[in-house]
């Protein structure tokens, strides 16, 4: 199984609304600390907490550097992102967060430094199983969603070069792919289905809110590929 399939198959893994680390843990005893006197920390009420307003701003208006995951910060500040375009699929918000925490952790590998392109997947995709053809189409979804989402100004200089197509043109790419792999049976195994509906249907929505989410909040240096 390759690193991607695998880091696919574990990605409700790492959301925060389940998986809290311990600095996560004490930065929200730092901010209720008399609401969590004596009180349990169950996940039902972890998940209340981290989607509370208090969360919110005191992500944003701290004056001291946070110690607390990149996970949570994703997700504090993306679900508030994502309820303001009118987007309310909170296992949408732990995809994003998923792609952005794999992004930190792979941009610089090898791998992430060679060039790869559009027409490179699709005839991967055209010669691949059909089980493997799932994982290509997700993953080149996945790559345009963070590029033109992330580094829309990178993605804008390469079309003003003529290095590559407008974003139009990778968005309907990203959403075709992103619906035919809906329909592929793995998609429902992986909780993926309705993530991937929304993907298909509002990808321009969720590209601007990200557009928007990076220009505010998040560096995330160069892009790790080229389409």
């Amino acid at each position: 199984m390759s690193s991607f399939a695998y880091e696919l198959r574990h990605w409700s893994q790492k959301s925060c609304r389940f998986h809290l680390e311990t600095r996560d843990l004490k930065f929200l005893e730092s901010i209720f600390r008399f609401e969590l006197a004596g009180a349990a920390l169950n996940d039902e009420r972890i998940q209340s907490l981290i989607n509370e307003d208090k969360i919110v701003d005191a992500v944003l208006e701290l004056p001291h550097q946070l110690d607390i995951s990149p996970q949570l910060y994703f997700y504090v500040l993306l679900k508030r992102a994502f309820e303001e375009s009118g987007i309310y699929n909170l296992s949408l918000v732990d995809y994003i967060v998923f792609l952005l925490t794999c992004h930190i952790t792979s941009n610089g590998d090898e791998e992430g430094s060679k060039f790869l392109y559009v027409s490179d997947y699709l005839n991967k995709i055209d010669i691949a199983s059909n089980r493997d053809q799932f994982y290509l189409r997700v993953q080149l979804a996945n790559e345009i969603l963070i590029l033109t989402g992330v580094f829309q100004e990178y993605m804008k200089h390469r079309t003003q070069r003529k290095a590559a197509p407008n974003i139009p043109f990778y968005e309907v790419v990203g959403c075709t792919q992103y619906e035919a792999a809906m329909h592929h049976p793995l998609a429902a195994e992986l909780n993926l289905k309705s993530v991937f509906s929304e993907l298909s249907t509002s990808f321009d929505n969720v590209r601007q809110t990200l557009n928007q989410f990076s220009e505010r909040f998040i560096s995330l240096g160069e892009p790790f590929r080229e389409l």
